[in-house]
């Protein structure tokens, strides 16, 4: 009888430590990195160095900040519980939006273009412009960018990612109008 409670307790113990290491997916949000050395650092703020008189879009700012600085998104792979520093991850960079460079709705907008300022015209207002499914750049402020900030002057942005569960990041930085790239 002894043996049969012992073994039924280590049998119990067993299984509960068993379930204990499995707990429920719990996604977490993306990240921004810099990759050093193959290995993936955590960053804070973002600095984006735009040649001044060169043209400048949200597209290529992203694509400069991926292949000259190494700054990617990732989202770890959740699937598998990895201990230690090497998660494996996936790299979710195409996702990025500098939305800091589009226009928004303003208020008294006539966001559906029926004319007619309502209910659901003010739903909108603060949000994206999306004109026929493309999102708008605010001329501006790339105006102001790519002409009339001085060398050395600088300009807020704010990078956005979200992945495939729908889980979001974000990083603020900023672009600083030089001559020519620093090393």
């Amino acid at each position: 009888m002894k043996i049969k409670k012992i073994l039924l307790f280590l049998l119990l113990m067993t299984l509960t430590v068993t379930l204990m290491g499995c707990p429920a997916k719990i996604n977490t949000p993306p990240k921004f990195v810099q990759v050093v050395d193959g290995e993936a650092k955590d960053i804070n703020l973002v600095t984006y160095y735009h040649i001044k008189g060169s043209d400048f879009t949200p597209e290529i700012m992203i694509q400069n900040l991926q292949e000259k600085q190494n700054i990617i998104a990732i989202d770890y792979d959740q699937d598998v519980v990895n201990f230690g520093r090497n998660r494996a991850y996936t790299i979710i960079s195409k996702n990025v939006f500098v939305e800091s460079f589009y226009q928004v709705w303003a208020e008294g907008d006539d966001v559906d273009g029926n004319g007619i300022i309502d209910e659901s015209d003010e739903e909108k207002w603060g949000e994206l412009k999306v004109i026929d499914g493309e999102y708008v750049l605010d001329q501006q402020k790339i105006f102001v960018l790519e002409v009339l900030t001085n060398t050395g002057g600088q300009m807020p942005f704010t990078m956005r990612v979200k992945d495939a569960d729908g889980e979001e990041a974000q990083i603020d930085g900023v672009v600083v109008v030089v001559n020519e790239y620093p090393e």
